[in-house]
């Protein structure tokens, strides 16, 4: 089962801030994933532990810093492996978190890209 279907993709970076995201809607976006590393964390990221990625599904109080440790894509579904603190801060049951895509493959392709260059270990399909 999966979480939600994206139809948006969403890559870029602004501000030193690397951004992968996926939702079911361009407006009134109800359903999301957002991803976001820095670039190159300084000295106070790292002793606050947020070197990582930030993970947040659908809301802000839905979030968590690193914990994924991997990503399986196809063309029309992502599976993002969890560690068990960022699966319950959230909100999820168990990992891995799916969500199935309904975007265009450049977008995805696009989207694999960007997990990469995160440090995410990716197994496109």
């Amino acid at each position: 089962m999966h979480d939600f279907i994206a139809a948006l993709v969403h890559v870029g970076a602004d501000d030193g801030v690397l951004m992968a995201g996926l939702a079911d809607h361009a407006h009134d976006t109800r359903r999301y994933l957002l991803l976001q590393k820095a670039e190159h964390p300084d000295a106070q990221d790292i002793a606050l532990g947020h070197d990582g990625v930030h993970v947040c599904l659908h809301a802000q109080a839905r979030a968590a810093y690193g914990g994924i440790h991997a990503a399986q894509l196809s063309a029309d579904a992502l599976a993002l492996h969890l560690d068990a603190i960022t699966t319950d801060a959230l909100g999820l049951a168990a990992s891995p978190l799916r969500i199935a895509l309904a975007a265009p493959p450049e977008d995805v392709a696009a989207f694999a890209a960007m997990l990469r260059r995160m440090g995410i270990p990716v197994d496109a399909s």
